[in-house]
């Protein structure tokens, strides 16, 4: 009798005796007789008999119940038995089929024990015959001729345990079939469970072929042999189908996850898993649902029946997934995904749901596409169905059932880095607490991953691109100092309607940051606020559909996440009372001042610390913008630029800066601010820079600079040369694509007006000669692009003048406590000219009276205003993230300050100047004939789309290209690119060199060609693809390279501008290749304007 309330008697008093938990339980007759808690699935057994099919297949997860209901079928249906007791009670037996039990002959093997090694394989599947034939030894009996002759074969085949194949008994069970069909009159039905667990672990192991023939001709012909088969059922993970197991088969079902026929009979029903628990004094509450359900199996919302029972048994909320041969099997399989897969695989992890084709009914590692790679992880667990979009054709919508399968994903995600165990872990919690310190620990054994050198093949790329995704999305949800960030924001007030300057001005300033967007408009009487996650084009779309959003003044912002997530609420602008805010920047103490706001009935919505500085600003306001706003400024801590407007001022807008930068200009039209001066183009060329601790008051018609003390302050007033075309794409996909044809121009334009009769003229910059005079030491500062510039320079003045270069990175500098006098030139060098660990380091450099000269593209910027002098360059806007002319312009400028240094210190003749002045100028000419070869890097470009990782190798002048290409790469195309001095190859490099692993060596200085290309010979000989980048005759080195990239001939000192732009070239086209965004990389910014 079947009933999970059992009475018993103690000293006459009547109690109830709790059920036994059945965990592992593999026994139906064990399950019920036992006293364990069992849940009524015998209704399969009516199904199984009313559909009559042939041959069965049931494709299910791993510990969703198979083999408890094989071994309930057999137990039904066994003619060797009498089951009427264990089945007393069960829905089965109140309806007409309980005339079935125990009619027929039975075979019921499990192969959910054939793991591990190929010994425990084979012997396994050998037993599980043995057994049967042992069980049925009486229809062997009498035998004669033919049949004993097969049966003495075949019996001291399965005797001899000493074999560790299966050869031989390929016919073992259709025999059996045969004999007991004799015997009993009656068909056999067979029941065989987990019948692919052999085929999976002889993949993972690595003896498939040496098992797959025999297994597969044993399973096929005991189901081919209809004249002696009623029905068969198998269950397992997935159909393997090359190997024709089902071939031939006329009425063969399989069932997968997305059928609806025995969906209920697998797992735990939402009805069964509430009796459950609550029969273990549980709740089934939101957290159990968020823990343990989400599969959809068919129609039916279905819970893992292993997670389920083990919860009741421990009673604690914890993951308990087993790794199966499944398991082992996605992550061997991961090794060989596309990159289509890792971008489906980035989004799936990105929205928890992907629309994408999936193959349930064919096995990964017979037909390794990406269907069927989805198709094995919905079949194992990891995945489940949500929606058919299109049958058919076999397109699904899938999502990770739950929370407990999303730490199945960490798992697998710290497998594949070979990370320890819980690292993923620690990280996440170490953001939650904010513990910087446990974070950089952690974070640092994923950085220098000792496992990188295993990797196998470079197809385990898109792991590392899925961690690197999951590590920025954590990390945009705290608050760090060096974070390196910034958005873009934007005010007018005047005579125009607001909206489409707003939103305008956003599109370009959008290289600033895109994960949300937002305007706030006023017309005289109320604000209005538009916003949404998503680039500028979707908030358009959304403003343009907003009815009566009309008004002369207004703010808009497009944002790069910090504190909070990518989420409207959490999108600027924000409002505090009378005030409305955007904001560039990091608030460091916000979390104080957001405990010290609450006590005065002050409570923010968003996870922003926008929102706390609006906060602060309204709590401070009592009518007086200007006075709120400076006390404000002397309570908050870190970098910020606001716009700000007030509900009882309309038309003004209130703007005040620290260290985040501010533009600013007033025409006939009205007043205007921006990040950048790209965004005010289209109404103005002059503006001037908003200075820090300053506050900007502008109205339609004025716009007026204070001092933190009311003082009025005459802007400087600065020009732009350029109009609102260079900051547009003109007809290019892209502005990167754009950028590197601009720079035969750049490059002129910041050279040739600086080149007069064979010497270096800096009069027009005003640049004294003074202090290139008395120069010992010259230090180069930057970050990033800047910094590779940095190390051309080096090589060019201490090649030239013999004068000792260091080049230092900015965000190290300051901490280094550098040795600084007034002999010390230090160049800082920065496109924007905001870089926030930049301007410290030029700002430490003057503290320590060393002499200092900036490189910088925008006139006006802060590092350009506190340098001794400013070298600009003429760039004009670089709008895509990666830079590409400002690179080139950067490193011009170096070239310009050492003939400089040569010329002040009488380093070099007038004749060595002249020469180098026609060199100079010979060499910048040869972009145009490289830019001529973009098709040709375009081809070049297409064989390395692929790969996850690439290595770029260079000596001396080179080594300082190698770097930036290096970053070109990585920054935009997210191949996980390394660059390396030739010579470092032998100690430990040359171990990450694999079959097929690009390598990109830059090659254009003699006097160490003969070394690179031995280096280049030592990789190429393990199997590296080799693309050479040289101007140098390769004649006496063909075979050792697979790709040649032939710029045209400089001089060795001057080989840096050919040699870029065709890197350049290669970075790019592998990025679109690869369908990446080009120029909004994810998680860059084009300036760091915070620490």
């Amino acid at each position: 009798m079947v009933n999970n309330d059992r009475i018993v008697y103690n000293n006459n008093e009547r109690v109830m005796e709790m059920k036994k938990i059945p965990i592992g339980t593999k026994s139906f007759s064990r399950l019920v007789e036992g006293n364990y808690y069992f849940v009524d699935k015998t209704l399969m057994i009516k199904e199984f008999l009313d559909r009559g099919t042939d041959v069965t297949l049931i494709t299910r997860p791993r510990r969703f119940g198979k083999t408890i209901n094989m071994s309930m079928m057999a137990e039904f249906f066994d003619i060797t038995k009498d089951s009427k007791k264990i089945f007393n009670g069960t829905k089965i037996m109140e309806t007409p089929y309980a005339a079935e039990i125990n009619q027929y002959p039975i075979i019921f093997i499990s192969f959910a024990d054939a793991k591990r090694d190929k010994e425990t394989v084979v012997s396994t599947i050998r037993t599980q015959i043995q057994n049967q034939w042992d069980k049925y030894d009486f229809v062997f009996e009498n035998l004669k001729g033919f049949k004993k002759t097969n049966y003495e074969r075949l019996y001291e085949v399965l005797a001899d345990n000493n074999k560790n194949n299966l050869k031989g008994i390929d016919d073992a069970i259709s025999f059996l079939m045969e004999r007991m069909e004799d015997y009993y009159g009656k068909e056999v039905m067979v029941f065989i469970d987990e019948y692919d667990t052999p085929f999976i672990e002889a993949k993972t192991g690595n003896f498939y072929q040496e098992i797959k023939g025999s297994l597969a001709t044993l399973l096929r012909s005991s189901l081919k042999n209809s004249g002696d088969l009623k029905y068969a059922m198998l269950t397992g993970i997935q159909r393997v189908a090359k190997e024709n197991i089902f071939s031939d088969l006329n009425n063969l079902v399989v069932c997968d996850v997305t059928d609806q026929r025995y969906a209920s009979y697998f797992g735990f029903t939402n009805n069964e898993t509430q009796e459950l628990l609550e029969y273990y004094g549980l709740e089934l509450n939101d957290e159990v649902k968020k823990m343990y359900d989400g599969y959809h199996i068919g129609n039916q919302d279905i819970y893992n029946p292993w997670s389920l029972l083990n919860y009741a048994d421990t009673q604690k909320l914890i993951s308990f997934w087993v790794n199966t041969s499944a398991n082992s099997m996605i992550k061997n399989a991961l090794k060989q995904a596309d990159y289509t897969f890792k971008n489906q695989y980035d989004k799936l992890i990105k929205e928890s749901k992907l629309d994408t084709y999936v193959s349930m009914q064919t096995s990964f590692f017979e037909e390794a596409n990406n269907s069927t790679l989805w198709g094995l992880f919905v079949n194992a667990g990891y995945l489940t169905v949500t929606k058919e979009i299109n049958l058919l054709k076999g397109k699904y919508r899938i999502e990770i059932p739950n929370e407990e399968v999303k730490q199945e994903f960490i798992k697998l995600t710290e497998y594949q880095l070979g990370l320890s165990s819980g690292t993923l872990d620690t990280v996440t919690e170490s953001l939650v607490n904010e513990d910087q310190e446990t974070f950089l620990e952690n974070y640092q054994e994923i950085l220098m991953l000792p496992s990188y050198h295993d990797l196998e093949k470079e197809n385990k790329r898109f792991i590392w691109k899925f961690f690197t995704y999951l590590y920025f999305l954590l990390f945009s949800l705290r608050n760090f100092k060096e974070i390196y960030i910034m958005c873009g924001i934007i005010g007018f007030t005047g005579n125009l309607q607001a909206p489409g300057i707003l939103v305008d001005g956003l599109q370009q300033l959008e290289y600033r940051g895109y994960d949300s967007a937002g305007i706030a408009v006023n017309n005289g009487s109320e604000t209005k606020i538009v916003k949404t996650t998503g680039k500028v084009a979707t908030l358009r779309e959304k403003v343009e559909a907003t009815a009566d959003l009309a008004g002369t003044c207004g703010i808009g912002h497009t944002r790069w996440a910090t504190h909070g997530g990518v989420t409207e609420v959490n999108a600027h602008p924000h409002v505090s009372g009378n005030v409305t805010l955007i904001h560039n920047g990091i608030i460091e103490n916000y979390k104080e001042l957001a405990a010290s706001l609450k006590t005065k009935g002050f409570t923010a919505i968003s996870e922003t610390d926008t929102e706390v500085a609006a906060m602060l600003i309204d709590s401070l306001y009592d009518g007086d913008p200007f006075a709120a706003l400076k006390e404000a400024d002397q309570m908050l801590e870190g970098a910020y630029g606001f716009c700000v407007m007030f509900k009882d001022h309309p038309g003004e807008i209130y703007c005040m800066r620290n260290a985040s930068p501010l533009v600013a200009s007033h025409t006939e039209d009205g007043s205007f601010i921006a990040s950048d001066m790209v965004a005010l183009l289209k109404y103005t060329k002059d503006y001037f820079v908003v200075p820090e601790e300053h506050i900007v008051v502008m109205k339609a018609d004025s716009i007026t600079l204070y001092t933190m003390d009311g003082g009025v302050e005459e802007p400087k007033m600065l020009h732009v040369d350029w109009d609102t075309t260079a900051a547009q794409k003109g007809g290019y996909d892209f502005f990167m694509q754009k950028e590197i044809y601009d720079q035969p121009e750049a490059l002129h334009n910041t050279i040739m007006p600086r080149i007069h009769n064979g010497h270096a003229d800096f009069s027009a910059d005003n640049i004294s000669d003074d202090i290139f005079k008395g120069v010992n030491r010259v230090i180069v500062t930057a970050c990033g692009t800047a910094w590779h510039a940095g190390l051309v320079g080096r090589h060019l003045i201490e090649a030239m003048i013999r004068i000792p270069v260091t080049v230092e990175l900015a965000s190290e500098f300051r901490y280094m406590n550098p040795i600084l006098d007034e002999h010390t030139l230090v160049v800082v060098i920065t496109q924007s000219g905001e870089t926030a660990d930049s301007l410290a380091a030029l700002r430490l450099a003057n503290e320590r009276g060393a002499k200092t000269i900036s490189i910088v593209n925008v006139k006006g910027s802060s590092i350009a205003r506190e340098s001794d002098y400013v070298l600009y360059t003429h760039a004009g806007p670089e709008i895509a993230v990666a830079s590409t002319k400002a690179f080139s312009v950067q490193c011009a400028g170096m070239y310009l300050i050492a003939l400089k240094l040569a010329e002040v210190n009488n380093l070099m003749t007038d004749e060595q100047m002249k020469d180098f002045c026609d060199k100079f100028e010979q060499a910048i000419g040869t972009v145009e004939e490289v830019l001529k070869m973009d098709d040709y890097i375009k081809g070049i470009s297409e064989k390395i789309k692929d790969t996850f990782s690439a290595f770029y190798l260079g000596r001396g002048l080179d080594y300082g290209i190698a770097c930036e290409a290096c970053l070109k790469l990585k920054e935009i195309s997210y191949v996980n690119a390394e660059a390396y001095c030739a010579g470092e190859l032998k100690h430990g490099t040359i171990s990450l060199i694999t079959e097929g692993v690009p390598i990109i060596a830059i090659a254009t200085q003699e006097n160490v060609l003969p070394k690179l290309m031995a280096n280049v010979e030592e990789v190429k000989a393990r199997g590296a693809h080799v693309i050479v980048v040289t101007d140098k005759d390769m004649s006496n080195y063909e075979g050792i390279y697979d790709d040649l990239i032939q710029v045209p001939a400089t001089d060795d000192l001057f080989a840096t501008f050919a040699s870029t732009v065709a890197l350049q070239l290669l970075a790019y086209h592998v990025t679109v290749f690869r369908g990446y965004d080009v120029d909004q990389p994810r998680n860059l910014a084009k300036s760091v304007t915070v620490e």
